[in-house]
């Protein structure tokens, strides 16, 4: 056989096992969405995260799922994951609004409160939001900073306390929950008052919170609860 023939037996060869190969991945890759799409249906983050994994191990370009990834184990309350996912995010890509949120957040429940302020700072940085200012307030707060009240101010003064949301978390719980920006002022404010030793104020201020927002889960238990020992009945 002459040089030319077996040298286009052999493009040809090649050309077609590449295609299989391509072929193969691609339905794979498939696949994979599949187990994905409902593992998230059922509920089961575990075999959700597993599978977008086997994705990105196919096609590390399907940036789409590494921010997906990232919002799996988050939603799964496997935080150390979450964060160590962000950072591989950090690694390859710019950071994004939703990867600085869940850092920020994931930090907040882990107890690092500075390195969440590092990240809601960033935040608000590359997204004005007031829901994001009223983060890094609440931060700063915490980190005993007074410049905090000045930023909880611009915050009283924005137009959309009662259209957006912010991110809220129940210690006591281990539980992160959106709830309107409105009741979550009102709810900061509970835990001032708290502090100062006016629990009359306080109540009255959760009240507040469950009324601006019913859906409060935390507002909402200690509103409860308050009530029962006002009746007499023995706490939860």
């Amino acid at each position: 056989m002459k040089l030319s023939k077996i040298l286009l037996a052999l493009t040809i060869t090649i050309g077609l096992a590449s295609c299989n190969n391509t072929e193969t991945k691609t339905s794979s890759i498939e696949l994979d969405k599949k187990i994905y799409t409902q593992a998230i249906n059922l509920g089961d983050f575990t075999t959700a995260a597993q599978a977008i994994h086997s994705i990105l191990a196919k096609d590390s370009t399907q940036k789409g799922y590494l921010d997906t990834l990232v919002n799996v184990y988050y939603s799964a309350h496997m935080y150390m994951q979450t964060l160590k996912a962000c950072e591989k995010w950090n690694s390859m890509y710019p950071a994004t609004e939703n990867i600085l949120r869940i850092k920020g957040s994931s930090f907040e429940i882990i107890g690092a409160v500075d390195s969440a302020y590092e990240a809601y700072d960033k935040l608000y940085l590359m997204a004005p939001k007031t829901k994001h200012l009223f983060k890094v307030a609440l931060y700063e707060l915490l980190m005993g900073k007074e410049k905090g009240f000045e930023k909880l101010s611009k915050v009283r003064e924005a137009k959309d306390l009662a259209t957006d949301s912010v991110e809220i978390f129940w210690q006591e719980q281990n539980y992160m929950q959106f709830v309107k920006l409105n009741a979550a002022l009102a709810w900061l404010d509970v835990a001032m008052l708290t502090k100062s030793g006016n629990i009359a104020g306080a109540k009255k201020g959760l009240e507040e919170a469950v009324r601006l927002d019913p859906n409060f889960e935390m507002a909402r238990y200690y509103v409860d609860n308050l009530n029962k020992q006002a009746q007499g009945q023995p706490r939860r």
